[in-house]
């Protein structure tokens, strides 16, 4: 049964990129972006081709560029050049300081027009990959959290109280997150794609049993599964990914620069809208 769910779930993510080319990937080194820079790092020349057989001469290397924005000395600075050199594309690194933060801070909340300390902490490694990388077409892992149950806190749960954490999880990235993260790619001129919110893979995951999403305190088993199929190194398969505001830098950064504008956060944030 699983291998199905492997299947199937892999096959959509391949469609839902087939068209994708010369693109960037937001990367942080865990297995949601390792998975899609796999998939879209192939030129799959054949329609019969669903998964990168790099010795098929159907199958091509992909132009692509994978991008990472985070504070020096933080998790997501250590992992990610590991994990890029693993699958072999390039990285660009993007250092965030807290001038650089500081500076920026302004024209994000313009954009995605909230001063909740959440959103634009996570919202701040996006808005500086949008603005450094070269490419038209920014590629997210946007989903894969809500949709396979990627939250710490997720094991908490009950399967009852479980499934309706996830679907509010979900409803609220797609009236919040979404359109918050696209508005940081059009400003700089960029597009923003999701494969783990293409149709099809997020009614896969509808699907999908809860045990195959979380068990025995594992988080997002079925995507480790695809991370194995597709032949991922097991040190990013078994890697777990701490929250990107956290792993990034990005809410120490904006906690620091309230700190020196002897502000609370909240109002620190509020006085740059």
């Amino acid at each position: 049964m699983v291998e199905r769910w492997v299947n199937e779930i892999k096959d959509a993510l391949f469609r839902s990129v087939s068209q994708v080319r010369d693109v960037s990937i937001a990367f942080s080194g865990g297995l949601d972006s390792a998975i899609l820079t796999h998939i879209v790092g192939w030129d799959i020349t054949s329609p019969d081709v669903t998964s990168p057989d790099v010795t098929s001469p159907n199958v091509t290397r992909s132009n692509v560029s994978l991008y990472t924005a985070c504070a020096p000395h933080t998790h997501d600075a250590k992992i990610a050049p590991e994990a890029a050199e693993l699958l072999g594309f390039p990285l660009t690194l993007i250092d965030m300081s807290e001038e650089d933060v500081e500076r920026a801070l302004p024209s994000l909340i313009e954009t995605i027009n909230t001063t909740n300390p959440v959103e634009v902490s996570i919202s701040i490694p996006l808005y500086f990959v949008a603005r450094g990388t070269a490419e038209r077409t920014i590629i997210s892992g946007q989903g894969a959290d809500e949709l396979f149950g990627g939250y710490a806190r997720y094991l908490q749960m009950d399967p009852v109280t479980l499934r309706e954490e996830m679907e509010r999880d979900y409803q609220r990235l797609l009236s919040i997150g979404v359109s918050r993260d696209h508005a940081i790619a059009h400003r700089f001129g960029k597009s923003l794609h999701t494969p783990y919110l293409d149709p099809k893979v997020v009614a896969l995951a509808n699907e999908l049993p809860t045990p195959y999403k979380i068990r025995d305190g594992e988080r997002k088993m079925i995507l480790r599964d695809v991370g194995r199929e597709i032949g991922l190194p097991q040190e990013i398969i078994d890697r777990e990914k701490k929250a990107m505001q956290y792993s990034s830098g990005s809410m120490r950064l904006i906690r620091r620069l309230a700190k020196r504008a002897g502000l609370h956060l909240e109002g620190y944030l509020r006085s740059l809208g």
